[in-house]
């Protein structure tokens, strides 16, 4: 299979060759020629400087003496013999710079015929050679056309077995709302519900998903459930775009034993092959696309996927049973708040720079 990328380079650099070589060749002739012509202006010189210098010859009178002399027909004959000799003289040099002109005029014109020849012979190697390349080239193109289909119609069908089996395996949820809390990041927020009563938060729902008409009757519950998102654990980015390459730890430190590791199904961490999370809150008030939330462990900023009222008599079980482990709830849970004498000066003083900061 050809690539036409690299068939177009190998030619354009073929090209450049050729006309080199050609531009090269014809440098050469042209050189020649000329030379051959500067050959013939300087003949043509010497001929005519040699029949200017006869013309002089013959032109020019004899001594003065000599037409003294009595014996006139003696130096008339002399004369005549010295232009005869001088007239063959030039005679012979002519014909020699003719034969001269003539051969030098055939050279150049044989050297002119040749030039043009062989740029007829490179003209027609180019042509021949910019044919080839097309057939090459559209073939090429062919074959990438055809790769290119047999790439989509690949694509297409394997993006419709992903796409079954993404509808056989995923499910169409997004959030519905998100927590505006008291607590502004994961340390100090609790770690389950109602243990902090004056905690606030407040549920705003997005009115694209969720109408006002939602909520009618949510205010007639005391406590609701929150179905939300663990959006800060750390690897969710790695879990959500990298499914494949995350892996599941099947057990987790559990705080109340000390660093002892439990299955993750046995405790509420958030770090869960989905990371969901549970919990419950008293409904304070109902505003429209919002709802005034207390006892809250979420975190501000937290999507929340669903609520639900809280039912008593099916979601309270009696007869429960639990670890030994998870017996002590009033460990968690904060019995009082003592502050120290220094307490109200340092918190005065901490106020008076936030405030002065805006």
């Amino acid at each position: 299979m050809v690539d036409p990328l690299e068939a177009k380079r190998l030619a354009s650099k073929q090209m450049e060759e050729i006309k080199g070589r050609e531009k090269q060749q014809r440098r050469r002739e042209i050189e020649a020629i000329n030379g051959a012509w500067a050959i013939i202006g300087l003949m043509i010189g010497l001929v005519i400087e040699a029949q200017t210098g006869k013309v002089k010859t013959d032109l020019t009178p004899g001594p003065i003496h000599s037409r003294r002399r009595r014996n006139v027909p003696l130096a008339v004959a002399a004369n005549s013999s010295s232009m005869a000799t001088s007239g063959r003289s030039h005679g012979s040099t002519t014909a020699a710079l003719a034969f001269t002109l003539a051969v030098v005029s055939v050279s150049a014109a044989f050297s002119l015929y040749r030039w043009r020849r062989r740029e007829e012979d490179l003209e027609n190697r180019i042509k021949e050679f910019e044919k080839s390349l097309g057939s090459t080239l559209e073939k090429s193109a062919s074959e990438r056309k055809g790769r290119v289909k047999a790439q989509q119609a690949l694509r297409e069908a394997l993006a419709q077995t992903e796409s079954h089996d993404l509808h056989s395996t995923i499910y169409p949820m997004r959030p519905i709302g998100t927590i505006q809390s008291c607590f502004s990041t994961r340390n100090g927020t609790p770690r389950q519900p109602l243990l902090v009563s004056l905690a606030r938060a407040c549920l705003i729902f997005d009115p694209a998903l969720v109408p006002p008409a939602s909520l009618e009757g949510l205010e007639e519950y005391s406590h609701c459930w929150i179905l939300y998102v663990f959006h800060l654990n750390t690897d969710i980015e790695k879990l959500w775009r990298k499914p494949s390459q995350s892996k599941l730890k099947a057990k987790v430190r559990v705080p109340r034993l000390n660093g002892e590791r439990k299955g993750v199904f046995a405790t509420r961490s958030p770090h869960r092959p989905c990371p969901i999370g549970l919990t419950v809150a008293k409904v304070e008030e109902i505003q429209k696309d919002k709802v005034l939330l207390s006892g809250v462990d979420l975190v501000d900023g937290t999507p929340v996927l669903d609520i639900k009222p809280y039912l008593p008599y099916s979601d309270s079980i009696q007869g429960a049973s639990v670890p030994n482990w998870v017996k002590e709830d009033c460990s968690l849970a904060v019995a009082s708040v003592t502050f120290s004498d220094t307490f109200s000066s340092s918190i005065t003083s901490c106020w008076k720079l936030i405030v002065s900061d805006f």
